[in-house]
């Protein structure tokens, strides 16, 4: 299927699940997957391919720095123990339950193997949590934590991958030498994240310094971050996702200080609409790459 055939049908069928989730009060990516799923069998349809390439470079970004910019950095601090946990705890725990699992039912997978392919599913995502939470009551302390473990657990699971990789190529592995990157990719996410934040902070100032900001350009920048900070990440070989959720995070709380009440109404108003058709491609993406892996 091309590209411009893709992108207008993914636009109708978004418009037209989104009115089902809105007539039935569904969550709507719960709706987009099932949509999806439907779709990827309907006979005489052909298969969706979508590089995963091109999933990781022009949407993941956006969602994860919109994620960042929404997280309540007061709940988030008050609850960054169990956040902590979940993002790392639970993600090695399940990294080895899959693994245990996948290696004794997958004949001839091998345990590095396994682990590889538990260090892929462990993590939850750092987007379905908030979009499905819209739809329902939750308290806001357990939508906290569970949005704010999707958005920095990519750290554990990004070293254990590394490692679990080197495991198959090499045979070799160390848990010292494991736990050592782990930290260095985390904290060099961070310092990345507070890097581009900084910029955009210096870029805006100065840009008003000198007469030349306006409401289109502020947003222009903005747009721009998430894509800085998640490239910036990846090219240090450090974690782009926790680039981008702090640059989000830092971004958002000093916003105020920098944009004009004009730049961020309009920018509410964009990233709203953005995001939004964003998680609608991803999830009906979802859904019909079923096909192709049956």
């Amino acid at each position: 299927m091309s590209a411009p055939v893709l992108l207008v049908s993914g636009l109708a069928a978004a418009v037209a699940f989104a009115i089902v989730a809105k007539r039935f009060g569904l969550p709507y990516p719960i709706v987009f997957v099932l949509a999806g799923t439907a779709l990827a069998f309907v006979p005489g349809l052909p298969p969706v391919r979508i590089s995963p390439d091109w999933i990781f470079l022009s949407i993941l970004p956006p969602l994860l720095f919109a994620g960042g910019w929404s997280t309540d950095w007061v709940l988030f601090r008050a609850n960054l123990r169990p956040i902590l946990l979940l993002a790392i705890g639970l993600v090695v725990v399940s990294t080895v339950a899959v693994a245990v699992l996948a290696n004794r039912i997958v004949p001839g997978l091998g345990l590095a193997a396994a682990f590889v392919l538990g260090a892929i599913v462990s993590p939850p995502d750092a987007v379905a949590a908030a979009a499905t939470f819209e739809r329902f009551s939750v308290p806001r302390r357990i939508v906290a934590i569970l949005e704010g473990e999707g958005l920095i657990n990519d750290a554990t699971a990004l070293v254990i991958y590394a490692y679990a990789v080197t495991a198959v190529t090499t045979g070799a592995f160390s848990v010292p030498h494991a736990a050592g990157s782990f930290v260095i990719v985390a904290l060099g996410g961070i310092a990345v994240g507070i890097a581009v934040a900084w910029l955009i902070e210096r870029l805006t100032r100065l840009l008003a310094r000198y007469d030349l900001a306006d409401s289109l350009i502020d947003n222009l920048t903005l747009i721009g971050a998430p894509y800085a900070a998640y490239l910036g990440g990846s090219a240090l070989h450090v974690s782009g996702v926790l680039a981008t959720v702090i640059a989000g995070i830092l971004i958002s709380r000093r916003s105020a200080r920098f944009f004009g009440p004009e730049a961020r109404l309009i920018g509410v108003n964009v990233w709203t609409l953005w995001i939004y058709l964003l998680n609608a491609y991803v999830f009906l993406a979802i859904g019909l790459q079923l096909r192709v892996l049956v």
